[in-house]
Order: structure tokens, then C-alpha cells, then sequence
């Protein structure tokens, strides 16, 4: 394991290598807990768990999609290999 960084969030020592976020939790809602402080919304777990292609979410306003949707996306993105490095951001 090849290390390139380390940076902090919310406390944790993350470690970041080629392949992954070491430590990354394999669930999105224990990610949400854990890593982000945050406890989501029952109702929303199926959709933080759906490991489809596409997904189309149809909830009422002021339910939390974006938010939820933005922390899949970051859990996501933590579980690609070869993702950026997060300090530098003219890779993003």
C-alpha cells in the first residue's frame, strides 16, 4: 500500500493510498454516522444502500436527497481506485 496523504475528518486519521480510503466503512449509512456525523433518516437507507447503476429517488421536499445524495457520492468516491488527491483541487 502505497501511502500518498493523510488528512483529517471529524477526528479520524485517514490514510490515503492508490486504491482506497483505509478504514472506509463498507456500509454508506455507517459512513454517514461515522465519518460525517450524522444519523440519516430511516427512510433513507435503501437508497444509501442501492448499489444501482441508476437510481431515481421520488420523496417529498425538505427530505434530505441532496444532502444523503451528496454523502453517497462522497462514500462513492472515497471507494474509487485512483480517485484525486483531496488537497489538490485543480484535479477535482
Amino acid at each position: 500500500m502505497k501511502l500518498r496523504g493523510e488528512c483529517r475528518l471529524l477526528g479520524f486519521e485517514v490514510c490515503l493510498n492508490d486504491t482506497a480510503v483505509c478504514g472506509l466503512p463498507a456500509d454508506p449509512v455507517r459512513f454517514c454516522r461515522e465519518w460525517l456525523g450524522y444519523e440519516p433518516y430511516e427512510y433513507m437507507y435503501p437508497f444509501l444502500r442501492d448499489r444501482s447503476h441508476f437510481v431515481a429517488l421520488l420523496a417529498a421536499r425538505q427530505t434530505g436527497k441532496t444532502f444523503n445524495g451528496m454523502a453517497k457520492l462522497l462514500w462513492i468516491g472515497f471507494r474509487l481506485p485512483g480517485q484525486p488527491d483531496p488537497r489538490d483541487g485543480a484535479q477535482v
